[in-house]
């Protein structure tokens, strides 16, 4: 094979505080894989386990602003 295929994965993330409050978030992710089907049999019924490691801006979105 010549190249690496890769294939984008939409994953909900379900996090839940130290307080129990819990909220979805949904993350892309891009994995190397031969095939579409090769790709959901690595990620299909997996155990994750989260770390942060940084956070950053990237963007800001104006609303609107108020004149006089």
């Amino acid at each position: 094979m010549i190249g690496i295929k890769t294939y984008k994965a939409k994953l909900l993330l379900t996090l839940t505080s130290r307080e129990g409050q819990k909220f979805d978030q949904v993350v892309e992710l891009v994995i190397d894989a031969d095939s579409k089907e090769e790709a959901e049999k690595r990620l299909k019924n997996l155990d994750a386990s989260v770390k942060l490691d940084s956070i950053a801006i990237t963007s800001i979105h104006h609303v609107g602003t108020k004149t006089r």
